[in-house]
C-alpha cells in the first residue's frame, strides 16, 4: 500500500490505523448479534430447528470429515436459516449509502416516477427495507423458507444484510 500510486494523504499512518480498526471490526458485533437472534428462533420453534438438522445430518453424513462450503451453500434451508437470521438481526441499522455514478435511477413511489440524476447518494436503512411487506410478505413473522420460494421478490439485491457486499452499485 505505501508504494501505491495513492494520494499522500491515503497513506498517513493515522488514516491507515483508520483503515486497519475497521476490517478488523468490521462484522464483529453484527456477527456477535446475529448469531444468538437465530439461535433463539430456531430454539424456539422446534420443527424449525429438526428441518435444519434433517437436511445437515443428509448433506453431511460424517460430521468428523470436513464438508465443502460449495456443497453447504447449495443447501436450501441452511441457506434460508442464515438468510432469515442476518434479516432479524438486521446488522447495520445506519443508512446503506449507494451511489450509481453513471445513471439515473427511477425510483416509483406509486403515485408518480422520480428521475434520481447519476451521481447522487440515495440511502435507507435495512430495517426499513427487512421490514417493508412488499419485499418479505408479513415481515415481522420469522419465516426460515422466505427465501427460497415463498417471496421471490426477497432477492438478494433488496436484501439490505448483504448489501455491503455489493460495493459501488446501488443495491
Amino acid at each position: 500500500m505505501l508504494n501505491s500510486p495513492l494520494p499522500e494523504a491515503e497513506k498517513r499512518t493515522s488514516r491507515l490505523a483508520d483503515e486497519g480498526a475497521t476490517v478488523v471490526s468490521a462484522g464483529t458485533v453484527t456477527t456477535a448479534w446475529t448469531l444468538p437472534v437465530t439461535v433463539f428462533y430456531l430454539l424456539s420453534n422446534p420443527e424449525t430447528l429438526r428441518k435444519l438438522k434433517e437436511e445437515l445430518y443428509t448433506a453431511i453424513p460424517d460430521p468428523t470429515k470436513s464438508t465443502p462450503v460449495s456443497e453447504l451453500e447449495q443447501l436450501p434451508y441452511l441457506t434460508g436459516v442464515i438468510q432469515e437470521g442476518l434479516r432479524r438481526s438486521y446488522g447495520i441499522c445506519t443508512r446503506l449509502e449507494r451511489i450509481a455514478p453513471d445513471e439515473t435511477l427511477l425510483f416509483n413511489d406509486g403515485k408518480k416516477v422520480w428521475k434520481i440524476p447519476p451521481g447522487t447518494p440515495c440511502s435507507m436503512t435495512s430495517i426499513l427495507m427487512h421490514r417493508h411487506p412488499d419485499i418479505f410478505p408479513d415481515p415481522f413473522a420469522v419465516d426460515f423458507g422466505r427465501q427460497f420460494g415463498s417471496s421471490p421478490k426477497a432477492s438478494e439485491r433488496q436484501f439490505a444484510a448483504l448489501a455491503a457486499a455489493i460495493s459501488g452499485s446501488v443495491a
